[in-house]
């Protein structure tokens, strides 16, 4: 067992210095995760497995009983659990490599009928269909809220006929909107912490941010490369 404590106490070095990097303060010899967790959506996620990696450390490391011997050796299996807890720490993820790329969304024009796009999405299970226009700029959003949007402000009296096309909502879908959810545009090259901070970030009183698009320079006035939504930075912090 002693090769695995070893490995368990390089694997938690490791892990300190992803931590501590995060945290900008590389230079400490202390596990600075306190301030990481501030700092990262993806520490946060894992926030209770590096308390518990901590406090294994430690009563490993200061034993109390007055022979000075460990009280215990670790597994080999919590050893790989660490390894693999530390890989999903130090992998740098940027908005370029979240969500769904461009070739793989389902996306719309104005002149795509309703009917079929909500059966569409019910089937193959998605929420957010981006409104092109030819250029491949996003200029709307189609979701349940835009739905929502266009019969309350209606009454609840209008119905959607099955040759409606998006057009007839393009009030309530159309980027600027910003009536129950609002969108944001990103360049690839930032990083997976600051596409959580825009899902976190309070935006007004009643609206919130339903999905990030990145484009080359992160304006709206581009072609659209990716959508990311806050499921897909919670499933990639989580490591899963």
């Amino acid at each position: 067992m002693a090769n695995q404590d070893e490995e368990f106490r390089q694997t938690y070095e490791a892990i300190k210095r992803v931590i501590n990097r995060i945290a900008k303060n590389e230079s400490s010899v202390n596990f600075e995760l306190d301030e990481a967790i501030r700092a990262s959506q993806r520490v946060r996620n894992r926030k209770s497995d590096l308390k518990y990696v901590r406090s294994v450390r430690n009563a490993q490391n200061h034993p109390q009983q007055r022979n000075g011997e460990p009280a215990f050796a670790v597994t080999e299996a919590f050893v790989k659990w660490c390894k693999d807890l530390h890989d999903q720490l130090a992998k740098a993820t940027n908005a370029g490599q979240l969500g769904i790329k461009r070739s793989e969304l389902c996306t719309a024009q104005w002149d795509t009928q309703i009917h079929p796009l909500i059966q569409k999405m019910r089937t193959e299970r998605f929420s957010h269909v981006p409104i092109l226009n030819d250029e491949g700029h996003v200029v709307g959003v189609f979701n349940e809220s835009a739905i929502l949007d266009y019969l309350m402000l209606n009454n609840m009296a209008a119905l959607i006929e099955p040759t409606d096309t998006l057009e007839t909502i393009r009030t309530h879908c159309a980027i600027g909107a910003d009536h129950v959810e609002t969108f944001c545009f990103i360049s690839p090259l930032a990083s997976e912490d600051e596409v959580a901070d825009m899902f976190l970030s309070v935006t007004g009183p009643f609206t919130r941010v339903g999905a990030v698009f990145v484009t080359p320079g992160a304006a709206p006035k581009q072609p659209i490369q990716r959508m990311i939504t806050a499921w897909d930075v919670l499933s990639q912090s989580k490591g899963n």
